[in-house]
C-alpha cells in the first residue's frame, strides 16, 4: 500500500465528467499566465 498518493484534481474532475456524461471535459482558464494577460493583476501594489 503506498503511503503517499498524487492526486489530480483536474484529472478527477474530467474523469468523473467523462463517466457521467459521456463528453471530455474543456478547460479553459480566465487569464493565460504565460501571457500576463492578466494586467492588472501584474501591476506593482503600494508603489
Amino acid at each position: 500500500m503506498p503511503t503517499t498518493i498524487n492526486i489530480n484534481a483536474k484529472d478527477l474532475n474530467q474523469e468523473a465528467l467523462n463517466r457521467k456524461t459521456g463528453e471530455k471535459m474543456v478547460y479553459v482558464p480566465l487569464f493565460n499566465y504565460e501571457t500576463y494577460s492578466n494586467q492588472e493583476g501584474w501591476k506593482a501594489k503600494g508603489m
